[in-house]
């Protein structure tokens, strides 16, 4: 079947994505959140409504089977809300994993609405499944029911993520308004960050992570959002092309949320940007274009930021910011790593129960911050089968990565959501968003919104032959009247 496409006009090609966002909506969306990130902080009553209302839109806007790429949208929105909820009222509002399920619930309709889905990644998560047993065994029920939520829902998001991002066809277009949807809701964090810092009267840097620069929530992972967040606006960069209004918009926010996240003094986000960023380019630069502008990039970023940037950042602290990152210590995760690894060999094939690490019940003296020695402590040698299945589902989607755009994408996801299972386990639901970023089919424009029209051969056509003659009467006669019998 043809269609009739009109190409685009030069006014709408100059709205964001592809669709009907321009720049000076862009600019009040981020304006507008930075406002209510204020305006909910210390309020659980409008933290809560958020949080709903922005469910409720998602299962409405976003299970539509015939368009998957606005449940990616949906996911990555709330991904980038789910911190912000957090930072907004830490207790009493929302549940702590109501970003995980929310996702999960907006994902199970849509691939219940679409009819099909990855399966491997469920053997993942079966796997982890028998160690509740003993979590019952060992708590009361209320005790235990936490205990296995907070230690699941992870690993129950990257399951139907992984289920229902496999195999999704999206755009370059499409990618960056997911990307989008996860910047918009991060300007808000990086307000409150703002608010702690810059807007600050006073504020004390010491030796560890700040949680006042961080908006008063986990340094940890206000750190990790703001480092996803300057990912997502570069990549928007890298996929959109022309637009120099909107580039320089995008480069402005990377540029912000880069300072907010070191002025957190948490490692995390500068470093797993450093990684996904110098790994995504690896398959960029078998262009020559390409490695001179990325040398070209990479040498103006260093001089800015080693002779302007980081100076100013430094004066600002006092000197502490050079001293925390000259720090190298693993504080205390290291030890925490050889205390869980004594436990899987106490209890090599089940392990200890689900939950059972960062509950009251725990023998260890710090929370769980590595996942694949969690994995193992509390789930034994299944949990190690687990993340053998999980590795098996990214090399599949490595496999449908073919072209350099695609692979720098996979990479950059996947690099980010295997970092921060060393850091931070999967405390966050932007770790599923992760993977499941990561195994989406990456093709081009066309292939989505036309079937091309069959174009005309080219080949010689065939000359038409002469009809041949009519055999003869037998009966000599040319023709014969109707009706009249040659005998």
């Amino acid at each position: 079947m043809n269609a009739d496409v009109t190409p685009p006009s030069r006014a709408q090609s100059s709205r964001l994505g592809g669709g009907q966002l321009s720049l000076y909506a862009l600019v009040g969306l981020l304006v507008f959140h930075a406002v209510l990130a204020r305006v909910e902080k210390g309020r659980p009553l409008l933290v809560m409504l958020y949080g709903v209302a922005t469910l409720g839109a998602a299962l409405a806007y976003a299970t539509d089977p015939r368009r998957p790429e606005r449940t990616v949208q949906a996911v990555a929105y709330i991904c980038g809300a789910e911190v912000l909820w957090h930072m907004g009222a830490r207790s009493g509002a929302l549940p702590w994993e109501f970003g995980k399920y929310a996702i999960v619930l907006v994902m199970l309709v849509a691939l219940q609405r679409r009819g099909r889905g990855s399966w491997l990644p469920v053997s993942y998560f079966a796997l982890l499944l028998p160690s509740a047993a003993l979590t019952l065994s060992q708590m009361g029920p209320f005790s235990a029911r936490e205990a296995i939520s907070a230690s699941l829902s992870g690993p129950f998001a990257i399951t139907v993520s992984l289920a229902f991002m496999t195999g999704v066809r999206l755009t370059p277009r499409h990618v960056c308004a997911a990307l989008l949807s996860f910047v918009v809701p991060i300007a808000g964090v990086a307000f409150l960050c703002y608010g702690g810092t810059f807007g600050a009267a006073e504020v004390n840097f010491g030796n560890g992570s700040s949680k006042a620069a961080s908006g008063g929530f986990a340094p940890n992972q206000v750190s990790a959002v703001l480092g996803f967040g300057v990912i997502c606006a570069l990549f928007w960069c890298f996929f959109e092309k022309g637009r120099l209004p909107f580039k320089a918009l995008f480069l402005v926010l990377s540029l912000w949320f880069g300072v907010q996240c070191g002025l957190t003094f948490s490692r995390t986000g500068v470093y797993l940007v450093a990684l996904c960023v110098g790994v995504a380019v690896l398959p960029l630069l078998r262009s020559a274009r390409a490695r001179w502008t990325f040398a070209s990039m990479a040498l103006t970023v260093y001089i800015a930021a080693h002779f302007v940037l980081l100076p100013l950042l430094d004066h600002f602290t006092g000197g502490a910011l050079q001293e925390r990152f000259e720090n190298q210590g693993l504080t205390h995760r290291d030890v925490l790593m050889a205390q869980q690894l004594e436990v899987w060999m106490s209890h090599p094939v089940l392990g200890v129960g689900a939950g059972v690490i960062d509950s009251a019940n725990s023998v260890l003296d710090y929370r769980a911050h590595t996942e694949y020695t969690r994995l193992v402590a509390e789930h034994g040698i299944l949990g190690l089968a687990a993340l053998v299945i999980l590795l098996i589902c990214l090399f599949r989607a490595f496999k449908l990565a073919d072209t350099p755009e695609a692979k720098a994408l996979f990479l950059a996801m996947t690099v980010f959501g295997l970092a921060f299972m060393v850091v931070s386990a999967t405390r966050l639901a932007l770790l599923a968003f992760a993977f499941g970023l990561a195994s989406v089919r990456l093709v081009p424009d066309h292939q989505r919104c036309r079937e091309p029209a069959p174009q005309p051969s080219r080949a010689p056509q065939p000359r038409p032959r002469r009809p041949l003659p009519s055999p003869p009467r037998p009966c000599g006669f040319p023709t014969l009247p109707p009706g009249i019998r040659c005998e």
